[in-house]
């Protein structure tokens, strides 16, 4: 059974692409193992960042087992710089006590690690007690078939895939960005499912900042069969990699670094489908790169857009790309444009 807390883990919200995703690191040493607890204790403080480490001092020696940092104020942080951890300007600090399965020894516990925490931090700690579940479990049951379009669903693995689904693209939560849950993943796939007739085989695609792979095995499920897949991210490629093994499509999917695909030259005016959920600031910076990959006539399809960005993308696309289309849900953005010829 999994519990919470197996190791002490500091978890820190990226915001790298979608809003709220988890990033989490070992810090510590593994939990007691003497007794099987039922119970866990969660102290919660607000704090800023300067106020960080000595509030996780104070957790650790009061033998807190999972430290967790979280937004305090809704403050997203978007594609930090390589080797970075920015922090948001408030922050929620929780963590995790393990507690006895004696009623009487829990109590004590309990009132031990309040006491020390309100001495030794001298401010407002909000206490909560968890009581111990099968958290894999519990965490699973977020996860639902998603309708993206026409016959396109994804269907996490351990679900019955829809009778109505035609295509059921199996996608876990893993190493990399896209589970379609998010808005611009949604819109991209749910394009591929409208537009069909682009990924039959013999066209050339290439998924750019393929993060999970999901958008290059949609496509390799409509047909394509020479599909480029690439990210600065090498756990990306190993994801995308692993869930094009799963869908059964690893022969269409070829990963390649972004410096690699940049310096063949055969890939100038390649590709008849470029897909591209990223941020609106490399796409901006991007737009000559991009284009010069996608042949004349050719689509090229971008999310990670909030809707504010849709000017300006289209501004630094319009040099090489026309018969703009944009689509928002949720705040985000879909554009869509066809290469000059």
């Amino acid at each position: 059974m999994h519990k919470p807390g197996d190791y002490l883990v500091m978890s820190q919200d990226k915001h790298n692409k979608e809003p709220h995703e988890t990033a989490t690191f070992e810090i510590g040493l593994p939990a007691s193992k003497e007794e099987e607890p039922v119970a866990w204790l969660q102290a919660t403080i607000n704090a800023t960042p300067q106020q960080r480490k000595a509030v996780e001092a104070a957790f650790e020696k009061n033998g807190s087992v999972c430290i967790t940092l979280a937004d305090g104020e809704d403050t997203p942080i978007f594609e930090p710089l390589p080797g970075k951890t920015p922090l948001w300007p408030s922050l929620t600090i929780s963590a995790l006590f393990e507690l006895s399965t004696n009623k009487q020894k829990k109590r004590r516990q309990k009132k031990r690690i309040r006491d020390r925490l309100e001495a030794e931090l001298n401010r407002e700690v909000v206490y909560s007690v968890l009581e111990d579940q099968e958290w894999v479990r519990t965490c699973l049951q977020d996860f639902q078939p998603i309708h993206c379009g026409n016959d396109l669903w994804i269907v996490p693995s351990w679900l019955k895939t829809p009778e109505e689904a035609k295509i059921a693209l199996k996608l876990d939560p893993g190493l990399a960005f896209g589970t379609g849950t998010h808005a611009t993943t949604f819109l991209c796939l749910e394009w591929i499912a409208e537009n069909p007739e682009l990924f039959k085989e013999g066209q050339n695609v290439i998924d750019y900042g393929c993060g999970s792979g999901i958008l290059g095995i949609g496509a390799a499920l409509y047909g394509a069969r020479n599909i480029q897949a690439t990210d600065i991210d090498a756990q990306a490629l190993l994801a995308t990699r692993m869930n094009a093994e799963k869908n059964e499509v690893a022969d269409a999917i070829h990963t390649i670094k972004p410096q690699d695909l940049h310096r063949n030259a055969d890939f100038e005016d390649h590709f008849d489908v470029l897909l591209a959920n990223i941020l609106a600031e490399p796409l901006m910076e991007l737009a000559p790169q991009l284009a010069s990959l996608v042949k004349p006539g050719g689509w090229i399809c971008m999310s990670g857009l909030l809707e504010r960005h849709d000017a300006g993308i289209i501004e630094n696309y319009t040099p090489f790309f026309e018969s703009f289309e944009v689509k928002n849900l949720d705040g985000w953005s879909r554009v869509v444009a066809r290469r000059k010829s």
